[in-house]
């Protein structure tokens, strides 16, 4: 496809940002993926423990709410976060790695899994294979062509 770059909006540089970096990070979508349906099982078990009703029912009940909500939620989120980065990747994209011991280094997107959004990356002045870095759709950027 000659004109990608156009289709998913090329017309200015992206900028790496605070906030790429942050939510490159592993850690805050663990802490929103655990934490919101904790959060939840707590609301709903303290509720039960003032009502008397049973504490079991209850946490099941939170722990359900919360799980919807973090895919309701955070699923779509994160598919945001990879489109405003760039994504979806193809063979030959250039991008720059937000984390990592390559991170500000740009390469070429060399092999694309779509179904668990990651590319593979060889990155400038690498010497073979072995040195290639894999990542999330989350932690790489697009460059400008």
């Amino acid at each position: 496809m000659p004109f990608a770059s156009l289709e998913r909006g090329f017309d200015r540089p992206m900028k790496a940002t605070p906030a790429r970096y942050f939510f490159a990070q592993s850690w805050p979508w663990l802490v929103l993926f655990w934490g919101a349906p904790l959060l939840v099982i707590g609301a709903f078990a303290d509720e039960a423990y003032l009502h008397h009703q049973s504490v079991l029912i209850e946490s099941i009940f939170g722990s359900g709410f919360g799980l919807a909500l973090v895919f309701g939620v955070l699923a779509p989120f994160k598919k945001y976060c990879g489109r405003k980065n760039g994504a979806p990747f193809g063979v030959g994209d250039q991008v720059s790695a937000l984390i990592g011991p390559r991170k500000g280094h740009t390469g070429t997107v060399h092999q694309v899994w779509s179904s668990t959004r990651h590319v593979r990356v060889r990155f400038d002045g690498q010497k073979d294979d072995s040195e290639d870095g894999i990542f999330t759709y989350l932690e790489v950027l697009a460059t400008d062509r």
